[in-house]
């Protein structure tokens, strides 16, 4: 990750301090075996990250191995998109589960990765594809909760209805489902 004016130029983590007012942008770039998947904190999205200083703000960028890849709403890697299995695994990542408690009676037939830690894993990679309203976090009782409602199928105001949290900025049904599809191609 770099900052426009030359300053940021990270490794795994790295901070500075910039002045109240300062307009920002950083970019972030993957090494060749790695993906860039997107933003979290302050910025979201994967497209350019661009920041007006005003108070302390953190921002993260998440790269995975390419070879990970597809990054897709298919948690067990079983070629379905299943309300019981994807979404039921979702909503447990990131209520912070872990281990066998993850994955039980989760995992779909025909399923490539099922192993609870490689689960784990893949999501750390895709939690910010995982932020479906746009605040800068992905969590369960919004996030969690509208991928498994599009998952059963539900669509329109009932999928957003009573979901969104503090600072969404994606705040209609169209929105939301378009933040979705992005993880079922």
């Amino acid at each position: 990750m770099t900052s426009g004016d030359g300053v940021i130029d990270c490794g795994a983590t790295c901070a500075h301090t910039y002045a109240h007012g300062t307009q920002l942008t950083l970019t972030a770039a993957a090494q060749p075996d790695s993906t860039f998947l997107g933003w979290q904190g302050a910025c979201i999205g994967n497209g350019p990250c661009n920041l007006s200083i005003a108070v302390a703000t953190s921002v993260t960028a998440t790269f995975a191995l390419t070879a990970s890849a597809p990054f897709t709403g298919d948690m067990e890697r079983n070629n379905v998109y299943d309300a019981l299995t994807d979404g039921l695994i979702v909503i447990r990542y990131l209520f912070g589960l872990r281990g066998p408690a993850l994955t039980a009676n989760a995992i779909g037939d025909g399923a490539t990765r099922t192993d609870p830690a490689a689960i784990a894993a893949f999501l750390d990679d895709l939690q910010p594809m995982l932020d479906i309203d746009g605040n800068g976090q992905a969590d369960a009782l919004t996030d969690g909760l509208m991928f498994l409602r599009y998952l059963f199928s539900i669509r329109g105001l009932p999928l957003t209805s009573n979901a969104l949290g503090d600072g969404a900025t994606r705040t209609t049904p169209e929105a939301v489902e378009a933040a979705i599809l992005v993880l079922l191609p």
